[in-house]
């Protein structure tokens, strides 16, 4: 694709804005999905992407106002995951070691501490939860982590209808080790036959979650049969005052910081 919208994007310092999708097929998919988010008043900063369906011969930029890093699926046809970063975001990647999981991460620098998001698709039937403590394991220390993707797992915690042993191995997981999904039961993924099933998850930490607005974007599905994910991330700001204190004859200075919530014009 070649440049031909000028993205407006929000200051990443302040907030992150963080849009997962599971494309089934982004050469197929993509266009449209790419047309949403240049009609997007405040699009997001990161694009985490499931079932690229993409290969060496295949490439996909959006308007060349994104880096990305990508991981194809080798072996046959399908799955890849893709994680796009606008421009101007601080970012590294974060290298991970191979897993039936398929998965990129990316360590994202704010003005508090950074945030690891991990893209996850969890194509495999493989139910052991060590393969998400590996993840767990390789994500920088000091960073908070955000895993995002399609996890095919179903159970009641975010919204499923069933508790299967996919399910339940990813909730042992989740409490293990102090995290919450942001689901608040909203449909994800509608099949051909109408089916319906909450399969794209959100989890991060507990303080994350807490500045953190998560929502499905239900208008559409962009030609494929999962909804994208929107969350919204605001990263207080500490602003420095300047203050003079008067102590009998003698004035003192002295600095005040002051946390705000920057995410909402003021």
């Amino acid at each position: 694709m070649t440049r031909s919208t000028a993205f407006s994007f929000n200051n990443p310092k302040t907030q992150i804005r963080i849009l997962q999708w599971n494309a089934r097929s982004l050469n197929s998919n993509g266009t449209e999905f790419v047309k949403f988010l240049s009609e997007m008043t405040s699009p997001p900063n990161i694009i985490c992407i499931q079932e690229t369906w993409l290969d060496e011969s295949k490439e996909f930029e959006i308007d060349g106002c994104f880096d990305h890093i990508r991981a194809d699926r080798r072996d046959r046809i399908g799955g890849g995951v893709a994680t796009f970063v606008a421009i101007g975001t601080p970012f590294r990647q974060i290298d991970l070691p191979p897993s039936t999981l398929e998965a990129v991460a990316v360590e994202v620098f704010t003005d508090e501490k950074s945030i690891s998001i991990c893209n996850i698709y969890h194509s495999s039937q493989e139910n052991d939860v060590q393969v998400f403590e590996n993840i767990l394991r390789d994500l920088p220390p000091d960073s908070t982590p955000f895993l995002c993707g399609d996890f095919n797992s179903h159970h009641e915690m975010w919204g499923g209808k069933k508790n299967d042993h996919k399910g339940l191995s990813l909730v042992s997981f989740i409490e293990e080790n102090g995290l919450v999904a942001l689901n608040d039961g909203n449909i994800t993924y509608r099949s051909s036959s109408g089916a319906s099933s909450v399969l794209d998850l959100t989890i991060t930490t507990p303080d994350i979650a807490a500045k953190c607005s998560w929502s499905v974007v239900s208008e559409s599905t962009f030609g494929s049969d999962h909804h994208p994910v929107m969350t919204n991330i605001a990263i207080p700001h500490l602003f420095i005052y300047r203050c003079l204190a008067f102590l009998g004859n003698r004035t003192r200075t002295f600095m005040v910081a002051i946390e705000c919530d920057t995410s909402t014009p003021r």
